[in-house]
């Protein structure tokens, strides 16, 4: 008996494992969203392009009834390529609009299997920033996974006549797409491309910008190589989630996430994952799914670790069986706390270089940093201060995290200035800070790459400690030539992509088109404005209101706590303020520093927001107090040192 149970379960695995390969020879719609190459420019005759040898390939090997539909067109970008409702993005004066006859949402529509992404060089020779580049690919990425379709990316390609400059960031964004698709990126540059990036003589149409039968069938092969027939084959065909809302609240000092499924099949589980700049993320939770449903299904979850303040993106990475993973789409939320007083005596730390110090005017009092300084104390408050911690020839390597590697480029090593970077800032207990490093990255051959990976870093580096960052743009420069002038104004573009209202405008209207200075606020060295320049960038500053933007909102829903008494040392007299101790960090996620109390023992006592007494013991020295446990929320931190007493508001996060 136990024989023929078990010879039945063989036959009915066997006949499941029949049914599931037969899908394995089902005719495949494969959708190529591309420009010149993919539709067969440079080759005398169009059949000779991979995708019509791809074409043939599949229906004689895999399917007749295979399909691959060609929406490419000449010149396409990628931002032609983005979903329908994405606004136009302008670039070197020219705006680049989405077309709808041959973009993403057009290929969804058309239900396919897969779809590849071939856009050779059309972005660098139109000026879009790498940055732009990679955001727009990592949109079309999550535009598929939210239809459950497998997407494949080719590499940039070699170009030989947009100059050496451009063959560099051509290779650059290559690696950029390897990084970022991994498995998914199809290699059209190794073997085709020399070392300048330029198109190798083999293989060139003979115009420098398209490749010849030859290259195109190395691209063919390189598509063949990934095996799509196979990989689609493992995937299920049915969609395991429909995901119909997902939405970011404020609950409190808590954010609450919303999401909905129309249809559920073979779920297992939504991880959270939380960033603060859409690049990096975390995971802070996971929500189990329904497994199977045909009817609406709600969830939620909470997040209790958020910082005031502090702006968070979500995205719901969503498995299902067989370790199949797919992202929903990216949405927002911030706990706004409200100080307890709006005016209240700010400290702004400036990161900069020669413009923030004040060269190429004859008297430093009227750079844009000291104009502000004295603006705050009139327009804000007296107290106010601005630290200055610039020097003449800082890059953006000089003011990095304490610790970070020296940078090597064009024979030079540049090191971390550890008395003039963000720790030093940070250190400094700024309410905000401002970076301007007008375009010494640039005159010290820093690619474009780097910049933008030490800006980010800078970012995070601030985040990561609650310190609100503005950025200011690169700026105009006549010293450098043309092509350098263009990647100035390109990083111009990328750091407004990056920081959005936290990007500061030091270009526009002080630029001549080609990225000059404008003569009328060239000091006469070419390289720094002058005393009309820094009026403007001082005004700039102004509009972008940081003493409002550091002050919020009252009606916000985060809860008022008033400031704690303070007895001072010395004077017995109780008020509201701030200690003369600091405790740091804080805002605290797991540890605080407590300071000295007067090189004596003190009595340290902690009150919860409900004013309960939850720690107290005698310390002596400079101690570490672990806040590792504790819930998040508001707690007072009370010295007690003989006669003398101080208290200190601490966030828990």
């Amino acid at each position: 008996m136990k024989q023929l149970y078990y010879l039945l379960a063989f036959l009915i695995l066997l006949s499941f494992l029949n049914g599931y390969s037969q899908t394995c020879t089902n005719p495949l719609k494969i959708v190529v969203l591309g420009s010149s190459t993919a539709w067969g420019n440079g080759v005398p005759v169009r059949d000779s392009a991979w995708t019509f040898h791809y074409r043939r390939y599949l229906k004689a090997s895999h399917h007749p009834s295979d399909t691959v539909i060609i929406l490419a067109k000449g010149g396409n970008t990628t931002h032609t390529l983005q979903a329908n409702g994405t606004p136009p993005y302008t670039v070197s004066g020219n705006t680049f609009t989405v077309d709808t006859t041959c973009n993403i949402t057009r290929a969804i529509a058309l239900s396919p299997d897969a779809i590849i992404i071939n856009i050779p060089n059309e972005d660098e020779a139109r000026n879009f920033p790498m940055t732009v580049q990679v955001a727009n690919l990592l949109a079309l990425a999550r535009q598929a996974a939210l239809y459950n379709i497998p997407l494949w990316v080719a590499t940039t390609q070699p170009r030989g006549n947009l100059g050496l400059a451009a063959g560099a960031r051509l290779t650059q964004m290559k690696d950029s797409i390897v990084s970022y698709f991994g498995s998914k990126a199809i290699d059209f540059w190794t073997g085709l491309a020399d070392n300048r990036g330029y198109i190798l003589p083999a293989y060139n149409s003979g115009d420098d910008a398209l490749l010849n039968s030859a290259g195109q069938r190395i691209l063919f092969d390189r598509v063949v190589a990934m095996q799509l027939p196979q990989v689609l084959c493992t995937t299920a065909p049915a969609p395991p989630f429909r995901l119909s809302a997902f939405t970011v609240a404020t609950a409190g000092q808590r954010l609450q996430l919303s999401w909905s499924t129309s249809e559920e099949n073979s779920t297992v589980k939504f991880t959270i994952e939380r960033s603060i700049d859409t690049i990096s993320w975390i995971a802070v939770g996971n929500v189990n799914a329904a497994g199977n449903a045909s009817t609406p299904r709600n969830y939620q979850f909470t997040d209790t670790t958020v910082a005031l303040n502090q702006q968070y993106y979500y995205r719901l990475n969503m498995e299902a069986t067989l370790n199949r993973h797919y992202y929903s789409n990216v949405a927002g939320g911030k706990v706004i706390y409200v100080p307890g007083s709006c005016n209240k005596p700010l400290r702004i730390v400036v990161l900069g270089s020669s413009t923030a110090w004040g060269n190429g005017l004859p008297d430093r009092d009227s750079a844009w940093v000291m104009r502000y300084n004295r603006y705050l104390k009139q327009q804000h408050n007296s107290a106010d201060s601005i630290i200055l911690m610039a020097f003449g020839s800082n890059t953006t390597q000089a003011i990095m995290p304490t610790g970070t590697p020296p940078y090597t480029v064009s024979g030079i090593t540049y090191s971390v200035d550890t008395a003039h970077n963000i720790t030093k800032a940070i250190a400094l207990q700024a309410d905000a800070i401002i970076i301007n490093m007008p375009s010494n990255d640039e005159a010290r051959n820093f690619p474009l790459s780097k910049q933008t990976a030490n800006y980010l870093a800078l970012k995070q580096e601030a985040a990561l400690h609650h310190v609100p960052l503005w950025v200011a743009t690169t700026q105009p420069r006549s010293n450098l030539g043309y092509a350098a002038a263009l990647r100035l104004a390109q990083m111009k573009d990328t750091i407004n992509l990056y920081f959005g209202d936290k990007a500061i405008d030091f270009w526009s209207g002080l630029a001549q088109p080609n990225g000059y200075i404008l003569s009328e606020y060239n000091s006469g060295d070419d390289v720094h404005f002058n005393a009309a320049g820094h009026r403007v960038l001082f005004q700039r500053v102004v509009d972008k209101y940081i003493p409002a933007a550091l002050c919020p909102d009252t009606s916000g829903p985060a809860p008022v706590m008033a400031a704690p008494e303070i007895t001072h040392a010395g004077t017995g007299l109780a008020t509201a303020g701030s200690s003369p101790l600091t405790i740091f960090p804080n805002p605290a996620t797991s540890y605080v520093i407590i300071p000295t109390v007067n090189n004596a023992p003190f009595i340290l006592e902690v009150y919860n927001a409900a004013g309960n007494r939850i720690l107290s013991e005698r310390r002596a020295g400079r101690t570490t107090l672990s806040v590792d446990g504790w819930a998040p929320g508001i707690y007072i931190i009370q010295l007690t040192c003989g006669r003398e007493r101080y208290r200190h508001r601490l966030i828990k996060i």
